[in-house]
Parts: C-alpha cells; sequence; structure tokens
C-alpha cells in the first residue's frame, strides 16, 4: 500500500487531509510573476527553482512563516519571511 512517507499516511487518508486543507487554507496560483520572483529568489539566496517557487508563492500570499525541513530555521527572505522548521533534530 502506498504511504505518504513523511506522516505515514495511506492514499484514501491523505486524499482527507488534501480536503480539509483545501477547505481551511487559502490557495494560491503560481503566476507568470510569481515565477520571475523565484528565479530573483533563486539568484539571491542559492535556493533550488522549487524551493524559490515556494518562497516566492508565500511572499506573494503575504505570508510571514514559512514551515519547512528544507530550508534553513531562522532564515529570513526579503526582509518578510521567517522559516520556520516544525521538525527540529
Amino acid at each position: 500500500m502506498w504511504q505518504l512517507k513523511k506522516l505515514g499516511l495511506s492514499l484514501s487518508e491523505t486524499g482527507k487531509l488534501l480536503a480539509m486543507l483545501e477547505a481551511t487554507c487559502r490557495v494560491e496560483i503560481v503566476t507568470p510573476a510569481t515565477m520571475h520572483r523565484a528565479l530573483d529568489i533563486a539568484g539571491l539566496y542559492g535556493l533550488s527553482w522549487y524551493d524559490s517557487l515556494i518562497v516566492a508563492a508565500a511572499l506573494d500570499a503575504g505570508c510571514d512563516t514559512l514551515y519547512t525541513e528544507d530550508l534553513q530555521h531562522g532564515q529570513v527572505i526579503d526582509g518578510k519571511l521567517t522559516v520556520f522548521n516544525p521538525f527540529p533534530d
């Protein structure tokens, strides 16, 4: 059976989680402007393309905190977005 590795969820449980997130969270569309911002972020901070897209989308959405284990905990991007690792070692 397929599972979402980090949380140990089945496909069915993952679908339920996704539905709950869609019902409670605002969904942002990635625009060409977001992609250009991501390119700038990748160049400035040395992030991968996908990490830069996530950061750019968070900034475009007006977020002040980005929860991820893939970036440096406590890093502040563009003076507005603070990275928080919810899975500390």
